[in-house]
């Protein structure tokens, strides 16, 4: 059976990151009246989760 495609971060030492909840905002984009200045708006962040 052939092996499945390799993709960025599968690689050995390469970190996993995955897409979380901004913790600076909540999620919402905002803080106050202002963008989130973490998120830039979007309300989520990526963290890195592990490595290969």
């Amino acid at each position: 059976m052939a092996e499945a495609p390799k993709r960025p971060g599968d690689q050995p030492g390469e970190s996993q990151s995955g897409e979380v909840t901004c913790p600076a905002c909540g999620g919402t984009g905002r803080k106050g009246e202002a963008v989130c200045p973490t998120c830039e708006g979007t309300g989520r962040v990526r963290q890195i989760v592990g490595d290969a």
